[in-house]
């Protein structure tokens, strides 16, 4: 997919590299100074291809310079101490390894990167939208009604309840490209909002955070924004992030120990983030900025596992990456017991460092994990594999979306997780390998069952 010109990558390259500059004259580190060039890039980039194509690869890599890179940066400098989410090594040896290992990364999304626009295609996905709507349709009202079976169907089909719920995101999208749709901004809103309702409910944010950004890559295309436009978008939704960040724990609390029905939670969280925008000189303090740091830093997990590894534990020399790769493959039913997703053994193993496996879900990352296998330079080696690996995944449904458009709707669904940069390999794995093998099976039965031309 192609960039909206050779001089729209130039300049991102300048101003990343005018970003690291300026770093450097302030007196950061070298390597510090190149990671911060390499979050600006990827930022950047993100937002240049933002309505040009479905940014699925980009957003991956603002993801992961975010959460490696900058989320460190700042646990470094800012004043903020916490018992265990800290910086286990120094800021110089930290970043000599991860800064190196995520321009790896980058190095190979880019190599691969595939040569196609969403605009080759959208004529024949607007066909689709515009001629048969009752697929969309057909996905929304499955992405809703299919929860409601799960209490009578066994755990083991769980995923698959978990990917069908998804489908009301990819039927919106579809619908999105309707021209002469009056109904589908109101939709869009109704199922965005259903999604909000269903996260107060458990008092949990990062799918529907996650799944608005991913919408928001076909409202994009949908409207052709510019570049202003789409950068006050993203800064409105970052502030949102940081007032949900500041009432979270609170809300949680509350709803913990009180019997509240839906509405009332609907309320209490409208009450809470009313307050917290009227006193907003109390939001942006000290110790807010570092516990909100916490929540986007993934690099304390990496450096406890660069100092745990190898002075306590050995390098795994690829068995964490072999029994991934196994696993992912090998339906639960065929192997009862085989590991579960989650990441709390690899994160034990590799960190050192206790976690509650009933409660806690926390991976050391797909970095970390390459680190705690292969050590520094076979990190960096791997990362670049990694990268050209998913970047060539990709292009293989760039290509077959040529002949068949509907599944650039379902590639959020495909790289959900692998979007992720904390999980491990095998929780990547093992959702992209099953997602991949469900939706094709479900278009296959769109096609040949229900008849739809897709």
């Amino acid at each position: 997919m192609k960039l909206e010109g050779e001089k729209s990558f130039g300049l991102i390259i300048i101003l990343s590299l005018t970003v690291g500059l300026y770093a450097l004259l302030r007196g950061e580190l070298l390597i510090t100074s190149f990671g911060l060039s390499l979050v600006t890039f990827s930022f950047l980039l993100y937002i240049m291809r933002l309505g040009s194509t479905i940014p699925i690869l980009e957003f991956m890599m603002l993801v992961a310079t975010a959460q490696w890179i900058l989320g460190a940066h700042f646990a470094y400098v800012l004043d903020f101490d916490h018992f265990k989410y800290y910086m286990y090594v120094e800021k110089e040896q930290y970043m000599d390894i991860v800064v190196p290992g995520t321009a790896s990364f980058i190095l190979g999304i880019l190599i691969m990167y595939p040569k196609l626009s969403i605009a080759e295609v959208d004529k024949s996905i607007r066909k689709i939208a515009d001629e048969q709507p009752k697929i969309a349709y057909f996905f929304i009202v499955t992405g809703f009604v299919v929860p409601f079976a799960q209490p009578v169907i066994p755990a083991m089909f769980g995923f698959v309840i978990y990917l069908l719920s998804s489908l009301k995101y990819v039927g919106i999208a579809l619908l999105l490209f309707r021209k002469n749709s009056r109904q589908k901004w109101q939709l869009l809103i109704g199922v965005m909002a259903f999604s909000l309702v269903a996260s107060l409910k458990q008092g949990m944010f990062h799918d529907l955070l996650l799944w608005g950004a991913l919408m928001f890559s076909f409202v994009a295309m949908v409207l052709k924004l510019r570049f202003l436009t789409k950068l006050g978008i993203i800064a409105a939704g970052i502030f949102f992030i940081i007032l949900l960040q500041s009432i979270k724990f609170q809300y949680r609390e509350l709803i913990r120990f009180a019997d509240l029905d839906t509405e009332s939670k609907v309320e209490l969280f409208q009450q809470l983030l009313s307050e917290k925008f009227s006193a907003l000189d109390e939001v942006f303090n000290k110790d807010f900025l570092g516990e909100l740091n916490i929540r986007l830093n993934q690099g304390w997990i990496i450096s406890a596992i660069i100092d745990n590894i190898p002075t306590v534990e050995p390098f795994a020399n690829g068995e964490t990456i072999k029994e991934a790769i196994v696993n992912s493959f090998v339906p639960r039913f065929l192997d009862p017991s085989k590991k579960r997703a989650g990441g709390q053994e690899n994160f034990n193993r590799f960190t050192g460092l206790p976690i509650n496996a009933s409660t806690t879900s926390m991976g050391p990352s797909i970095l970390g994990e390459a680190y705690g296998n292969f050590g520094v330079e076979g990190s960096w080696l791997f990362m670049f594999g990694w990268g050209m690996f998913l970047s060539f995944v990709f292009g293989v449904f760039v290509r077959f979306g040529k002949n068949h458009p509907i599944i650039f709707f379902f590639l959020p669904v495909i790289f959900l997780q692998v979007i992720k940069a904390e999980s491990e390999l095998y929780v990547v794995l093992n959702h992209f390998i099953k997602s991949t093998v469900l939706v094709f099976l479900l278009l296959w039965g769109c096609r040949r069952i229900l008849n739809f031309n897709i």
